[in-house]
């Protein structure tokens, strides 16, 4: 018998930035479940810190994700704010 190789995939995680209820962004994506765009990070959530989506930060251009875990509303941010990387 194989033994099951037990390898975990180690992603950076990216702590987003909350906002106000978007008007002029792209797309509003609605999480938790889980959005798994395929990546290298784990985007958190700026207030309660569940990981909202899985993917790279080049797919949240003008993208805000709404945390339904505690209805805060979160972006990657801009040039002006902390780039939010761990």
């Amino acid at each position: 018998m194989r033994a099951q190789s037990t390898r975990r995939v180690m992603r950076r995680k990216v702590v987003l930035v909350r906002t106000d209820v978007p008007r002029t962004f792209d797309c509003i994506a609605v999480a938790p479940p889980l959005i798994n765009a395929g990546g290298d990070c784990e985007f958190t959530c700026a207030q309660c810190g569940k990981v909202l989506m899985i993917g790279s930060p080049s797919q949240l251009d003008r993208v805000v994700v709404h945390c339904q875990a505690c209805e805060a509303f979160n972006t990657l941010g801009t040039a002006d704010s902390a780039d939010g990387f761990h």
